[in-house]
């Protein structure tokens, strides 16, 4: 087991606390986070000759070999300086290939000293799905940046929800002519934007599924392949990325349920390379309790183990419902910071999500998930509330 920690100088003084959440391998796979481990002593003893020094090799050696991981929510030890995550510890390739299988391994990230886990997944077949009614501008500028960034074997589906507008239209007809990958599918009826993906879901060819909002721009290579190669580990479930403002700053960095009654997008209107935090950084990997649906990934499998999107929610919720889901089968939910997109949401409109979505996921969250296990409950639920109940 592992607790929370703080920074401590020569003189004694106390500083930067760094509350943790429960058991993350994907951010211990990224960074040494647990910091003081707490071990029996037969199993320090089953351990092969370790290099000293390389605590993190450490780390993933005993948690490889122990039934249980647990996190405490006390201040177990101060740290003198802060742990150096700039190279990977030399037995994380080790580790991946006992995890993952020999195709998993460890991967330079172009242009930065940082380093990523990849699991030998890249070659799937993505569908990505975008709902979408009219709003042309939105939809091309999505569309462009996601061909401008993708290659390999995907296809686009736009599920078109009643479109009126003769440039949309016109559109829609053009892009099927000039992308041989994309499809138009006709959705009509009242917006539910589970029953839109489920429909898309039945019109879709691929392993992996990128369910995509139509104000959202790729903004790096390779993403969706980055996301495929996550979403396909038989231990995930929802796979989400880091979303920011135009100006920069972070829109979406993972979910997080407070009180078992609110969820929030932690981070948001933060810069995402700050470390200054007393959680995990934004710049880090880690397991979350929920991605937002703007842009999430799912496998094949993945759905076929715990069912489609739940079409009682019409507008909000649904996104939180199938990850908490996706938890309850046992699977991790995972928030990538180097797949990176814009979202065009305006970080000052009011929230107005429909009371009978906010009334039964209150409900859901209650019962299935009044404790978010990826957060720390010495830390305040929710700064700002997603999830506001609608006067109408």
């Amino acid at each position: 087991f592992y607790g929370d920690e703080d920074r401590i100088d020569a003189a004694g003084r106390r500083s930067k606390p760094f509350f943790k959440p429960d058991w993350s391998p994907d951010l211990l796979m990224a960074s040494d986070y647990f910091g003081c481990v707490v071990v029996p002593r037969a199993l320090v003893r089953a351990l092969p000759p370790v290099s000293v020094g390389d605590y993190h090799s450490l780390t993933l050696r005993l948690v490889e070999r122990a039934r249980r991981t647990t996190h405490l929510d006390v201040n177990m030890a101060h740290r003198f300086a802060a742990a150096d995550n700039a190279t990977p510890p030399a037995y994380l390739p080790t580790f991946l290939a006992n995890r993952y299988g020999a195709g998993s391994g460890v991967q330079p990230v172009a242009g930065s000293p940082a380093w990523r886990c990849a699991f030998g997944n890249s070659a799937a077949r993505v569908s990505v799905l975008v709902p979408t009614r009219d709003r042309l501008a939105l939809l091309r500028d999505c569309i462009e940046g996601l061909f401008a960034t993708s290659s390999g074997d995907f296809e686009v589906i736009v599920l078109d929800n009643d479109s009126i507008e003769e440039e949309t239209l016109a559109w829609f007809d053009a892009a099927q002519a000039r992308w041989q990958q994309l499809r138009v599918v006709s959705a009509p009826g009242e917006f539910n934007w589970s029953r839109l993906n489920n429909l898309g879901i039945a019109h879709a060819t691929g392993d992996v599924f990128v369910f995509l909002n139509n104000d959202t721009v790729p903004q790096c290579e390779g993403w969706l392949a980055r996301l495929a190669d996550v979403a396909l580990r038989p231990d995930v479930g929802a796979v989400g990325a880091l979303l920011l403002y135009p100006s920069g700053r972070i829109q979406h960095a993972g979910v997080v349920i407070g009180e078992g009654r609110w969820t929030d997008h932690i981070y948001r209107g933060d810069y995402p390379h700050t470390d200054d935090h007393v959680f995990v950084a934004p710049h880090l990997p880690r397991n979350v309790a929920a991605v937002t649906g703007a842009c999430m990934a799912f496998s094949r499998a993945a759905l076929d183990k715990i069912g489609l999107f739940d079409e009682s929610y019409a507008v909000a919720g649904n996104d939180v419902e199938i990850c908490v889901r996706a938890m309850r089968h046992g699977l991790y939910n995972v928030y990538l910071p180097d797949v990176v997109l814009l979202h065009l949401e305006s970080k000052t409109r009011g929230r107005r999500d429909p009371l009978p979505d906010v009334v039964r996921l209150e409900a859901y969250l209650a019962q299935h998930c009044a404790v978010d296990p990826f957060f720390n409950r010495h830390l305040a639920s929710v700064p700002l509330y997603s999830m506001q109940r609608s006067a109408a």
